[in-house]
């Protein structure tokens, strides 16, 4: 079982049809954590989402609940311990809680972000790097 930090950047393709991402999520091989705010995230941009997704507001209200079963949302206080070391890695202010979470569950982070991979502390995967992971192919 693999475990991963997901930014939300990447669950935008979650909602995508015949989504690569989606079948990752919920296949059986991984474990999920993000942030307590991630859903918050989702929803504010939904109109975006449903826009580039070609999907109504009902089938992203029905994707996000299948997503929400699939996410481990940690609360801050499960990781503000590591926000110090967090803020000293993170190459944006805007990731701390990526890192953090990483760090407090050792695991690496699956983010689309390049500059993300500008610190060598937690390990992040791209969407390819995932993909290749669990033996998909382009």
């Amino acid at each position: 079982m693999k475990r991963f930090v997901v930014d939300t950047n990447v669950l935008f393709s979650f909602f995508w049809k015949n989504s690569w991402v989606r079948e990752i999520v919920l296949g059986p091989k991984i474990i999920l954590f993000s942030p307590e705010k991630v859903f918050e995230e989702l929803d504010k941009h939904s109109e975006e989402i449903c826009c580039k997704a070609k999907i109504s507001s009902e089938a992203y209200g029905f994707w996000r609940k299948i997503l929400s079963l699939e996410i481990i949302e940690v609360r801050f206080e499960e990781f503000k311990e590591k926000l110090r070391v967090a803020y000293e890695i993170a190459p944006d202010e805007k990731d701390v809680e990526l890192f953090a979470i990483a760090l407090t569950y050792d695991v690496p982070i699956w983010s689309n972000e390049k500059r993300l991979k500008k610190q060598k502390v937690v390990k992040v995967f791209s969407n390819e790097e995932i993909f290749r992971l669990f033996g998909f192919k382009h």
